[in-house]
């Protein structure tokens, strides 16, 4: 009864309004259908006690941080604040900071990034399925100019973009999430052969219903709408690790749009949160004796692996073969911090009794799936050493395997 007297009550309201100041009959039901909306969220929440359930669509483009309804029914949330970028040359990737250079987002929902004719470096953006619970991530490459797009669950390649057609429907890449499994999604920009030329590329990324939470445990935890203001300085302290630590530690900053920007994200990040980010990124870029460590490379989907010493059999970490023997590895240095604080960070918190900078490091040290590139900088030499030992037993077990392989598809053209 409550509900619908409401509803009748606020269905008059806007009309009332619209005659007194000259609205159109269109504004006045927009107002009206938004202000229903609301209220039957809110007094069915609170009948339920349990959180709205009406689905989202997060786009990770647009120039800055928006709601956008639509229908009076589904939600667009603009978050180009929630990818981080990466620039990789050879086999080493390193944090790309700075907006013009990188992917970053552009109109009203979408990414973009222009490279300058010359330039040979790939352009990334990653994204975690760490928060989303259920929906399907939609990739669509609507613009290619002189490169390629690739499409990444982890590292395996899902698809290559050559040619952007026009067509959403057939363009389109979906990756469902599955049971909540978290997997990383990563997609590349690869410039062309013609060197002569620029290259360009233009996306649309979005998780498509996706709840409430998923929103919540990428964003608002750590404040990252703070860096979502179109501004070079939010761009710049989001994506570079280096800065964010600066910032936490209460260091100078060289620019002043910088230190505003600090201020303004420390003013709005929880003490708990800034306590643990601090500590995970103390963790990841501090080596042992208190120097910063400098560029790594690590694996970024394919055979874009870190080369590390020979460890046997004629092998480098960045053939081909590890690619199926070790299918993914992380350089803490520069992943995501806030990704890993949606939930993979607590349990480590938890694992070292609280917030200790060299229990955490430890447990990166002693976890097969971090870089061994990484390690080498930061890790004792036992623990360095079996890295290597683990890593040499599964090429072994794939290279058996890949010899018994051969020798049964020899086997059976003999025999034909």
């Amino acid at each position: 009864m409550q509900l619908l007297s409401t509803i009748c009550l606020l269905s008059i309201i806007p009309l009332l309004i619209g005659q007194q100041i000259g609205f159109g009959v269109d504004v006045s039901r927009a107002i009206m259908r938004r202000e229903i909306r609301k209220h039957i969220i809110e007094v069915v929440g609170n009948k339920t006690s349990a959180p709205a359930t009406m689905p989202y669509d997060i786009e990770f483009g647009g120039e800055g941080h928006k709601d956008d309804e639509e229908n009076n029914a589904e939600k667009d949330l603009m978050r180009p604040e929630l990818v981080k970028s990466e620039q990789c040359k050879g086999n080493v990737c390193t944090d790309c900071s700075h907006r013009s250079q990188c992917w970053h987002g552009f109109e009203n929902d979408k990414l973009q990034v222009n490279v300058q004719a010359g330039v040979t470096t790939e352009f990334a953006v990653e994204i975690w399925s760490r928060c989303a619970k259920n929906g399907d991530f939609s990739i669509w490459s609507e613009l290619i100019s002189n490169g390629i797009v690739a499409i990444y669950k982890d590292s395996g390649l899902v698809k290559e973009v050559a040619k952007a057609t026009g067509d959403r429907e057939s363009d389109t890449v979906l990756i469902p999430i599955i049971g909540g499994r978290t997997f990383r999604l990563r997609i590349a920009f690869r410039p062309g052969r013609d060197a002569s030329s620029k290259a360009e590329a233009q996306i649309e990324a979005k998780l498509k219903n996706a709840d409430p939470y998923t929103d919540k445990c990428m964003g608002v935890k750590d404040c990252l709408k703070v860096f979502g203001d179109k501004s070079d300085a939010g761009f710049e302290m989001r994506n570079s690790n280096k800065v964010q630590l600066r910032c936490l530690q209460g260091k100078m900053l060289l620019t002043w749009a910088l230190r505003a920007k600090c201020r303004q994200w420390l003013i709005c990040l929880p003490s708990t949160e800034k306590a643990k980010l601090k500590t995970f990124l103390s963790a990841s870029l501090v080596k042992r004796g208190g120097k910063r460590g400098g560029k790594r490379g690590w694996k970024r989907g394919g055979s874009r692996r870190p080369h590390s010493r020979s460890l046997g059999l004629g092998m480098v970490e960045g053939s081909k073969l590890v690619t199926h023997v070790d299918s993914t590895c992380f350089d803490p240095a520069s992943e995501d911090p806030e990704a890993w604080d949606c939930e993979c960070l607590q349990g480590m918190i938890d694992k070292c009794g609280g917030l200790d900078e060299e229990c955490i490091k430890g447990l990166m040290c002693d976890n097969g799936k971090v870089c061994l590139t990484w390690k080498q900088q930061q890790c004792s030499s036992a623990q360095i050493n079996a890295h290597q030992t683990a890593l040499l037993a599964r090429r072994v077990h794939a290279i058996t395997k890949i010899s018994d392989n051969l020798g049964d598809a020899l086997r059976g053209k003999c025999s034909q």
